[in-house]
């Protein structure tokens, strides 16, 4: 056995080479390896200033400073003498009863430098450790719970820091993460003032400049965000950790930008990167709110923040930082940076834009307009929407030896944070650096050969499938086959025939054949029948790409982000209903139960008879067929079922009541029981994910974010829309959209179709008219078994015993806090309701509607007048559906049922209870409904006079136009409407496609 070292130096001598070795086997494998298919694989054995020297002497510039950490560079003499200083005089450290010997200091000065504004500072170990902390203050002082933050933040990895970062990526596997935190858009005061109005939040956390994506906070909006702030009670947080301090020229960004938030703190840059440490500093009244009381000391407190080494280390970091004047000289190198950046983006188009600021800049990349330079690109994006940018990441190591940093998953730019300690002929050798490796894109040599033998390579494989290999370049000649994924999540979320909102930049002027208003179940289906048929098809959306990376299950937060006035859109009458409608690419399929159902003989004879409409069930089959297979259609399996789906199924067979598996468009479901905020394990098969690609593939366009106003009439033909760009939160921007085509199909939802038929003067009465719903109840069981029903699909079994009755029965689940408004009682009766969660389950039921109608009504401005009547027989069906919920409940076991009725018969105990319900004389508001399942505005039949479309979908006397969602249905199509409706438009667009 050999003596082992002695000292810390002879242990680092010896291990150097077995660096990897050792930290891929004990340590995290899997970053490194990912380093390691990047080429980043050398081993570092000496550092200084901003040059790193790798075992066989090669020289490498630095502009990543460990993350930002190293703003005065390497391995400082000064700080590592006060270091060594306060070890050699063996000062006690840590005694946590007393004062620290060098924190009183530290934030003197800290706090010096900050203003006067600021007389309090308290220290913490990290970045993300200081953002948990003024979390944590902003609650405790405000009394408030909610917290904004921007889109594209990034405030540190701790779990309440994940649950405000504006990176999907970021977020991912964490879910639930932090309630009631809602994202902003960045420079947006018109949104900020509307959530702040709310009254509710207790902290708005910026960064000034974004760590991540380099956007700069316009000095305007910061303090119109103060103002705001001030008056609506909520706290202005500035999160400094990456800002502060001179990385961005000042000493904080956020006071140069002339506002001074209640708390601003720091981290990477404060002790020179030698020693943990972060510092938050805030105004003596926060302070005073925090610490009212004499025992309020240990709100906060962290076992190593004060230590003598983080101290000593920022002490001599801030005494550097002003002695080379340091704000001046990083404003003035940052300067110099941009120009060059903007010099090199003149002369090469894949530079598509400069963001940051100082020494924190971040570079993006587009698609050049050189062809093959083109083709490439469009590869790599296919397979990750930053392969570009990590193409120049990789060729900047490989071959200039310069450090940088791809700064997001998903995006295609390089990001520099260099210290503040360049020479001119470190720029140089940057920009040059740079300029070899872009314009050698340009030439012989291909960007994806730089990422195709890394860490890219396994993306690259899914290229074989979406590109004839013909067109590979030769570098993926040797890829193996690749696995098959059953939704084609790159090509939707980053294929470049979808435009999405941010890429929009002027107003739209567009031809087609044929244009497909909606980007739901039955505009993408009939947008795919007419884009095979080798049209020319633009389908538009009003709403974002909704990216399954983004869902949680904060219901609130997902009906303020994708459905239509957030969730609470109601008709007016002699009930209140509300009417859940979706605002996304991919419509409702996105957030709905996923059950598809075809509408049953019976009522398709009944629309023949009562309406002339030429359909049947024969003629039907091959278009439901055809459907089924594209959308993967298939019963719900046994294994995701869960224990509140199979006490269903119990009831049905207990009472004698039939039941099956409802039939669902997902593949792969894990019965995360998350339909309604979208599903967390991309298992539905929606349009967005099926039909779109395709449509793409064949030529097709794609253009979210567009709302659609009215129709181009020329005469008595319709030639197109016009419209204007929304944002994702459906504000209207200044782009306009006008988009002329031969055939206009309307698929924008039963209540949106319509009122864009009226704004554009089309005089058929009957449009609006004869509006239908499902109203629909559902009735909570408690169970003395456990239930957890949050675990099984969303809906898994259904009866459809009573369905020509006009009542369907499912199995159901939905939120906590949707299922928390139904649980009855106040005070200490409902807390004892909640506590007994896991010992629910859900039932619900729909009813025909037949007796029921309303009108929507385009109104001034843009908004609708959405009325509904509830009529006597549908009172009779609501009153017997919700006898049967109970009766099932009982029958599977429960001892109690929340039926949501008003008044006495809300809570059922037994049989008795529910033969009293059964007699009870009710009426229309006595129930508390809903309806997702909307129809009849725009119905199809023989009569010009009392319809609006023919049997084929084409609007009656207007020429070119088409209508193919819900509203053609001209009463309930006794099925959940997003089967048969998709049928109809895949036979309506075929139609369409033939026509022209």
């Amino acid at each position: 056995m050999t003596d082992k070292p002695n000292t810390m130096k002879a242990l680092i001598q010896e291990h150097i080479h077995s660096s990897a070795h050792l930290s891929k086997k004990h340590v995290h494998p899997k970053m490194l390896k990912l380093f390691e298919l990047g080429g980043f694989n050398a081993v570092y054995d000496r550092a200084e200033g901003h040059y790193l020297y790798d075992t066989d002497g090669n020289k490498y510039l630095d502009l990543l400073s460990g993350g930002g950490v190293y703003l005065l560079g390497r391995n400082n003499e000064r700080i590592h003498g006060a270091l060594r200083d306060v070890l050699e005089l063996d000062v006690p450290n840590l005694t946590i009863v007393n004062a620290s010997i060098l924190s009183g200091l530290l934030a003197e000065r800290l706090l010096a430098l900050a203003g006067p504004h600021y007389t309090k500072c308290l220290f913490s170990n990290t970045g993300s450790e200081a953002t948990d902390l003024a979390i944590r203050f902003a609650r405790f002082a405000t009394g408030k719970r909610r917290m904004l933050y921007l889109e594209g933040a990034f405030h540190g990895r701790t779990y309440a820091d994940v649950s405000i970062c504006g990176s999907p990526e970021l977020r991912r596997g964490m879910e639930p993460l932090m309630p009631i935190c809602t994202p902003v858009r960045p420079n947006d005061t018109e949104q900020l003032e509307r959530e702040l109005s709310k009254g509710d939040v207790a902290g708005f956390f910026f960064e000034p400049v974004q760590g991540m994506s380099g956007r700069v906070l316009t000095p305007e909006y910061l303090r119109a965000a103060e103002r705001m702030c001030n008056e609506h009670g909520a706290l202005l947080c500035a999160d400094e950790v990456q800002t502060g301090l001179c990385r961005t020229g000042p000493w904080f960004a956020s006071l140069a930008a002339g506002v001074r938030p209640h708390m601003v703190w720091v981290s990477k840059i404060l002790s020179g990167g030698t020693v943990p440490v972060s510092a938050l500093m805030m105004t003596q009244e926060l302070y005073d709110q925090i610490y009212a009381g004499f025992t309020s000391g240990p709100v906060y407190f962290s076992t190593f923040a004060e230590n003598n080494l983080a101290m000593a280390a920022g002490l001599a970091n801030l005494e550097l930082l002003v002695e080379m004047n340091a704000p001046e000289r990083a404003t003035a190198l940052g300067e110099v940076l941009r120009g060059g950046l903007e010099a090199l983006a003149e002369r090469y188009d894949v530079i598509d834009r400069i963001e940051g600021q100082g020494l924190l800049q971040v570079v993006y990349f587009r698609d050049s307009a050189q062809l093959g330079l083109k083709l490439q690109q469009s590869l790599m994006r296919a397979a990750d929407p930053a392969a570009f940018g990590a193409a120049v990441n990789v060729d900047l190591y490989k071959q200039k030896r310069i450090i940088v940093q791809v700064p997001g998953a998903t995006l295609n730019a390089i990001k520099i944070l260099p210290p503040v300690t360049l020479t001119e002929e470190d720029v140089e050798w940057f920009l040059e650096g740079l300029e070899d490796v872009i314009a050698s894109y340009y030439a012989e040599r291909a960007p994806i050969v730089s990422v195709s033998k890394g860490f890219l390579s396994t993306a690259l494989k899914g290229l074989r499938s979406a590109v004839p290999p013909a067109f590979l370049p030769p570098i993926l000649s040797g890829i193996d086959a690749p696995t098959e994924k059953k939704n084609a999540e790159p090509l939707r979320r980053h294929h470049p025939g979808i435009t999405r909102f941010e890429d929009y930049d002027r107003d739209i002027d567009e031809h087609c054949d044929v244009l497909v208003v909606g980007g739901g179940p039955s505009g993408a289906i009939a947008a795919r029948q007419a884009a095979l048929a080798g049209k020319r098809v633009i389908l538009v959306e009003a709403g974002p790409v909704a990216e399954p990376e983004s869902f949680n299950d904060d219901c609130m937060d997902m009906f303020n982000r994708f459905y239509w006035d957030s969730g609470l859109r109601t008709t007016r009458g002699n009930v209140v209903l509300p009417t859940l409608t979706i605002r996304a690419l991919g419509g409702g399929s996105v957030f709905n139960s996923a059950i598809c159902l075809r509408m049953p003989e019976y009522q398709v004879r009944r629309w023949r008879r009562e309406h002339g409409i030429d359909i049947s069930v024969e003629e039907m089959a091959p278009h439901y067929e055809e459907v089924e297979a594209l959308m993967g259609i298939a019963p719900t399996p046994e294994e995701v079922q869960g224990t509140r789906n199979v006490l269903f199924k119990q009831g049905c067979d207990n009472l004698g009541i039939s039941s099956a598996p409802i039939n669902r468009n997902v593949s792969g479901c894990k019965g995360s029981a998350r339909c309604v905020v979208g599903c967390p394990n991309h298992a539905k098969n929606t349009p967005d994910f099926r039909v779109i690609p395709e449509i793409l593939d064949l030529g097709g366009r794609v253009l979210s974010s567009v709302h659609v106003d009215s129709l181009i009439m020329r005469g008595n033909r319709c030639a197109g829309v016009v419209g204007w760009v929304a944002e994702p939160g459906g504000a209207r921007t200044r782009l306009r959209v006008r988009i002329t085509a031969k055939a206009t199909i309307l698929a924008a939802g039963c209540l949106h179709s319509p009122t864009i038929m009226q704004r554009s003067g089309i005089k058929n009465p009957v449009i609006g008219k004869n509006f239908r719903t499902h109203p629909g109840i559902y009735a909570l069981g408690e169970y003395e078994q456990v239930v957890n029903p949050w675990i099984g699909a969303t809906q898994g079994y259904h009866s459809l015993q009573y369905l020509e009755d006009g009542i369907k029965l499912e199995s159901l689940w939905v939120n906590a806090p949707l299922i928390a408004a139904r649980i009855p009682g106040i005070g200490h009766r409902y807390k004892e309701g909640l506590a007994n969660y896991r010992h629910m389950g859900v039932f619900d039921a729909w009813v025909s509607g037949d007796d029921s109608s309303g009108h929507v009504r385009a109104l001034p401005g843009g908004g609708k007048d959405l009325a509904w009547t509830m009529g006597l027989g549908d009172v009779r069906r609501l009153k017997e559906a919700t006898a049967l919920l109970a009766d099932l409940h009982f029958a599977a076991g429960a001892h109690t049922v929340y039926t949501g009725l008003l008044g006495e018969h809300n809570t059922l105990y037994g049989p008795d209870d529910v033969s009293a319900l059964r007699a009870a004389d009710l009426g229309p508001k006595d129930f508390t409904c809903a309806s997702q399942h909307l129809f009849g505005t725009t119905p199809m039949g023989a009569d010009k006079d009392r319809h609006v479309v023919d049997s084929h979908g084409a609007v009656y006397g207007v020429d070119g136009l088409f209508v193919a969602d819900t509203g053609i249905m001209p009463v309930s199509p006794a099925a959940n409407p997003m089967h048969p409706v998709m049928a109809l438009a895949n036979r309506i667009g075929k139609g369409v496609a033939a026509g022209l």
